[in-house]
């Protein structure tokens, strides 16, 4: 689903703002930050009607509507006092159907983070998200967050990307003793409070670089020999080159 199916649809306008509801779980948190960037937008040029949010009815409210799509438009709108333009999904009949739609239209969204994904997930009960929870919890991983941890979890399976693996469904939980190894091998270098995503997966890097426990633990005892303090916001790759230049070992 993308959003230019909805571009031939009939575009509806109201001034009552009761009408059109955020859902308290699935739709992600308003920032003010993007609603602001919008409402400057508005006032330069209105967007409102080239740009309708989406909607689907309220299944417990008779002629209410919930949002699908637009949350952060829907409260410039409303802060602006503009009238809203909107578009009725008349496919979408539960909020189960509407959190599905929601995870497609956002599916290549940068601003909709994995996390984020992940929330949409177990507001609407997925049961996979809860077992993988459990595996994060019960290999100490629950302190880098949920997101972080399911990019860890999934990091021997996946070579493409996450969110988009989520959102299709794709996710299996096969290898649990390797993360919970993880968890163990991450907290005896204090990584929690020190180090950035990219870090983390030069972590998954050198334990995916062998079958060897003994090997992994001695490439991890270098990494906690090396002084990371001076190296902030690199990526892994440069993680991996400073890697291979304080130890000669190559891990690609």
């Amino acid at each position: 689903m993308t959003k230019k199916i909805y571009k031939t649809q009939t575009i509806n306008l109201t001034t009552d703002y009761s009408c059109i509801e955020l859902m308290d779980t699935v739709n992600r948190k308003v920032r003010v930050s993007n609603v602001n960037n919008i409402k400057r937008s508005m006032v330069k040029k209105d967007l409102s009607s080239s740009n309708p949010i989406i909607v689907f009815r309220n299944p417990k409210k008779k002629g209410k509507f919930l949002v699908i799509d637009g949350q952060h438009r829907l409260t410039a709108s409303k802060e602006l006092n503009l009238p809203i333009y909107f578009i009725i999904d008349e496919t979408i009949k539960t909020v189960k159907q509407a959190g599905d739609a929601i995870l497609l239209l956002n599916n290549n969204s940068k601003s909709y983070t994995v996390t984020e994904t992940l929330q949409t997930r177990l507001d609407l009960g997925d049961d996979k998200i809860k077992t993988m929870e459990a595996v994060l919890n019960d290999a100490n991983l629950s302190k880098v967050g949920l997101g972080l941890g399911v990019s860890l979890l999934f990091a021997w399976q996946l070579g493409g990307n996450v969110k988009r693996a989520l959102t299709a469904g794709h996710l299996k939980i096969n290898h649990e003793e390797k993360v919970r190894a993880l968890g163990v091998h991450l907290d005896s270098i204090n990584f929690h409070n020190k180090y950035t995503q990219a870090f983390v997966m030069f972590i998954v890097r050198i334990m995916k670089s062998t079958e060897s426990k003994k090997e992994i633990k001695r490439l991890l005892r270098l990494v906690r020999k090396i002084d990371w303090a001076e190296t902030p916001g690199r990526s892994r790759k440069e993680y991996i080159n400073l890697f291979l230049e304080h130890t000669g070992e190559d891990l690609r």
